[in-house]
Parts: C-alpha cells; sequence; structure tokens
C-alpha cells in the first residue's frame, strides 16, 4: 500500500511540475524531477539556472545565458533534444561571454524521455570552476536543441545548470572534491625546463625543433632561434608534463613571428592527470595571435587540476609555437 501511495505522490508531483513554465536564474532554483530524465546527487549539488516549458516544443533555439555572480564549481548542466537523432548524443561546453573562452565541450550522455525515447536529454558532469560572469551554453546540435516558442521561456533552450553546493557565507560545502584553489598562491611558471614531447619533429629546412624548446624560457619570435615544430600531419601535438598535480590557473602561448602564425588557428588545449585521458579547455577561434610583440595568446584554466599540458591542431597542418607557459600554484 505504501509502495502504491509513493507511486502516485510521484505522479502528481510530476504532473504539477509539468504544468510550471519556469525560467530560474537566481539561485537557489526548486528542482523539479518532472522537467528532467536525470537527477544529480541533490546533497552536493543545488539547481542554479532553469529553462522549462510544458507546451509543444521546436527546435533550434536562441542564445541561452546564465550569469553567476560570484566563482561557482559547475557539476552538471542539461539541454533537451525531442527532435535529436536517436543513437546520437553531442557535446555541451560553456563560454564566457565577456571574454570568449571556451570551458569544454564535453561529451554529453543520454537519457531517455517522454514514452521511453531514447537520448532527449543530454547530460555533462564536468565539475569545473567558473569565475563570476555570463556564460552561454553552447549545444553541439544547436538544430535539435528544443525550445518552447511563444511562453515565459522566450527563445531560450530548456536546460539546467547545477553547482556545488555552498554554505550560508558562500562557501563551497565539505562534499565532492574541489575544482579550485583552497587558498590563493603565487603564481609560477610550472612548464619551465620540464619534460615536452611533441607527435613528430620536422626535419626539413635545417633547424632544430625539439619540443624541449617550447619549454627553454627562450622567446625570440623567431622560429630558428626558438620554438617546437612538428611534420605535417594530422591533429599534430606537443605536451608538457608538469611533474605533478598542479592547480592552474592559465597558459600563455607564444606564436612565432617570422610568418605562418596562421597555422596555429585551430589550436586545442587539453588537460590530462595521467597521459591517457584527456579533458578539452579551449579551442581557438582561428584568429591570429601574437607572442613576443607582446599580445601572446592567454588561455583561462581557472584553477582546474592537472599534470599535463597538451596544445593539438584540429586539422592537417603544421605545428609550431616560440613558447608555452603554464601559470599556477607550485
Amino acid at each position: 500500500m505504501m509502495t502504491l501511495i509513493l507511486f502516485f505522490m510521484s505522479i502528481v508531483l510530476a504532473q504539477d511540475c509539468a504544468q510550471t513554465c519556469n525560467v530560474c536564474s537566481q539561485p537557489p532554483c526548486t528542482f523539479c524531477p518532472g522537467h528532467f530524465g536525470y537527477t544529480p546527487d541533490l546533497s552536493t549539488r543545488e539547481l542554479i539556472f532553469e529553462v522549462y516549458g510544458p507546451m509543444a516544443v521546436s527546435s533550434g533555439p536562441g542564445d541561452t545565458s546564465f550569469t553567476i555572480p560570484r566563482g561557482r564549481t559547475i557539476t552538471d548542466i542539461g539541454t533537451y533534444h525531442w527532435y535529436g537523432q536517436r543513437g546520437s548524443v553531442g557535446t555541451i561546453g560553456l563560454q564566457n561571454v565577456d571574454s570568449g573562452t571556451l570551458y569544454g565541450p564535453w561529451q554529453a550522455s543520454g537519457y531517455a524521455g517522454m514514452h521511453g525515447a531514447q537520448d532527449v536529454y543530454w547530460v555533462v558532469s564536468p565539475y569545473v570552476y567558473l569565475p563570476a560572469g555570463t556564460y552561454k551554453i553552447v549545444d553541439s546540435d544547436q538544430s535539435t536543441w528544443s525550445y518552447t516558442p511563444n511562453d515565459c521561456t522566450g527563445s531560450e533552450g530548456h536546460c539546467w545548470v547545477f553547482a556545488k553546493k555552498e554554505n550560508v557565507d558562500g562557501s563551497s560545502t565539505s562534499q565532492g572534491k574541489e575544482a579550485s584553489p583552497a587558498t590563493p598562491c603565487e603564481q609560477t611558471n610550472l612548464a619551465l625546463h620540464k619534460l615536452a614531447s611533441q607527435s613528430s619533429t620536422a626535419t626539413d629546412w635545417g633547424g632544430n625543433w625539439d619540443a624541449s624548446r617550447g619549454v627553454d624560457g627562450v622567446k625570440t619570435g623567431n622560429i630558428f632561434d626558438g620554438g617546437f615544430h612538428t611534420d605535417s600531419e594530422n591533429s599534430p601535438w606537443w605536451q608538457v608534463d608538469l611533474g605533478a598535480m598542479h592547480d592552474l590557473d592559465y597558459a600563455l602561448l607564444y606564436n612565432r613571428q617570422d610568418c605562418c602564425g596562421e597555422r596555429a588557428g585551430s589550436l586545442e588545449v587539453l588537460l590530462s592527470d595521467d597521459g591517457q585521458s584527456w579533458q578539452s579547455v579551449y579551442k581557438h577561434d582561428r584568429s591570429i595571435f601574437g607572442g613576443t610583440d607582446g599580445h601572446p595568446l592567454k588561455v583561462g584554466l581557472n584553477g582546474q587540476k592537472a599534470r599535463l599540458l597538451r596544445v593539438q591542431l584540429r586539422e592537417t597542418n603544421w605545428l609550431h609555437l616560440d613558447e608555452v607557459e603554464v601559470f599556477g600554484c607550485q
């Protein structure tokens, strides 16, 4: 009898939630199990952003963004794809609206929705620390992301964002892993003279372009005087082993200045604990950046913990940079 009562109570709750159009951007938001097919651990997480409409959906929403007034650790992000291709689940990322810094994207897992439809809920659990700011949710298939026209949600896509719970004073709860440094520290270049490697080493043009030249502290802007250089190949990479796990703040990538700076346009930055599993934390927009001219590319790492940092191209080309510096807590 008790089981039957609880069953009917869950139905009533789901129906009640399903009738409410909701855009919550002032945490903590009330989590309603009837809105999504996935429930994270609510003892360690709180809902900080939700867009939901109970009426019929269309696909292809406008920009969907949320603002956090202070740094938060984002634990879970979900989007809804009613008209998505079953068995095909994409990625979700976050982009700072002001700086353009991209976090992720992360490969999503698919969850079933109404009538058992598979893979309609896309969910990632990045556990990434974000500084205060406004962030746009970047869904890899905007064309199938669902939204409800002409209701309280406007043109925003159905989604929800969870963050690590905070104490009354705004500090994080002690449960769960930390994604950012607990206390401030003196920033230092952790990559200097550390072990570096690369997918190949160019042998043409008579230069010495070993991977170690990317962390030797020499910045000239001329590839013949400093810097590393791979062969032209599919997705060439260069990486540095920092020797231990560190809280990373940002990386500075110095482009060559003598020529060919556009070759770094498709670069991606990845982090790893063990050299086997890698997490993408930044994808460049193909613009040309500088180096010794005072305009290196700064990639925010925002307190993420890692031992290895990799720079990789997303195309077939030569990969070469003058120097790579990685700043964080010693």
